[in-house]
């Protein structure tokens, strides 16, 4: 997969995608960050994972409902963990039944990307960095509106458009914005797939809890007798994914809960190269 140099200036690119919970209550912006030298051989062997899994047409989180694309995010997640040291994975999820998300949708999904982008893109990754950002082009972001604000010299038109604390504020070194087809950009693909996941996480808590103490019971005690609990078919697919991330998160101690806090959330953001932020209004980043 070819992918030219846009610019001399960027050294990283990122890449994102939004993500509904099905029950309309979690919503999540989920974002992929990288050097730009990485780019190539990432796409080659992603690519490549994705054909010789069966997947030739778009990979993404509502599309997780069979054994293929079960297997599929299973091999994503160890390319994902073995290349820790070279990524990011962020995703900032929110209740949309918060009393305080009266706004229209688009300017909480305003919100929402500043916080997510502003923070990553600057505090993680250094002003250093010059950046070259793919949203996918289906979200419905004013783009032009949100680039201004990411960049803006003075504090003014942040604050006016979502509120946003001024001593918070970190310059930010966003070269462009360019929206993508998710279909030709695996990793908007991805970026859509772990927003999928962390907002399902707390959507699904409950009843994932339950399917674990289900798991648990048949293996011990109940082997020969079926459970009386009724899985849906994309339930049986997704609820062993969340469990085996959490695994994996456990095995490298990363610092990402998920049963103490009913749902994925990375305690300290800022050691941890994959992060997962339930955001609650009147909190910082940081909390």
């Amino acid at each position: 997969m070819s992918y030219p140099h846009p610019n001399k200036k960027i050294t990283h690119l990122a890449f994102s995608d939004d993500s509904g919970h099905e029950d309309g209550r979690y919503n999540s912006l989920g974002l992929i960050t990288f050097p730009f030298c990485y780019k190539k051989n990432f796409d080659y062997t992603l690519a490549k994972m994705f054909k010789e899994s069966g997947v030739n047409n778009e990979f993404k989180w509502q599309k997780v409902r069979n054994i293929k694309y079960k297997f599929v995010a299973e091999k994503l997640y160890t390319f994902i963990f073995k290349h820790l040291d070279k990524l990011r994975i962020d995703v900032i999820i929110w209740d949309t039944e918060d009393k305080n998300f009266k706004q229209s949708n688009g300017t909480n999904i305003g919100k929402m990307y500043y916080h997510l982008v502003q923070n990553t893109l600057s505090k993680y990754w250094g002003n250093d960095s010059i950046w070259l950002w793919h949203p996918d082009k289906q979200s419905s972001m004013d783009w032009r509106t949100l680039g201004k604000c990411l960049v803006a010299k003075k504090h003014g038109l942040s604050t006016d458009l979502f509120g946003i604390n001024q001593n918070n504020f970190m310059k930010l070194r966003l070269e462009m914005i360019k929206v993508v087809d998710s279909r030709k950009e695996i990793f908007v693909q991805v970026a859509d797939y772990f927003a999928g996941l962390g907002a399902y996480s707390y959507g699904h808590f409950q009843r994932h809890r339950t399917w674990e103490g289900d798991q648990t019971q048949q293996a011990f005690f109940f082997k020969d007798i079926e459970t009386i609990n009724s899985w849906s078919n994309s339930e049986k697919i997704r609820f062993p994914l969340i469990s085996l991330f959490d695994e994996f998160c456990k095995e490298r101690s990363l610092g990402i809960s998920l049963h103490t806090t009913n749902g994925l959330r990375t305690h300290n953001p800022s050691k941890a190269s994959i992060n997962f932020w339930l955001y609650k209004t009147r909190h910082s980043f940081q909390e």
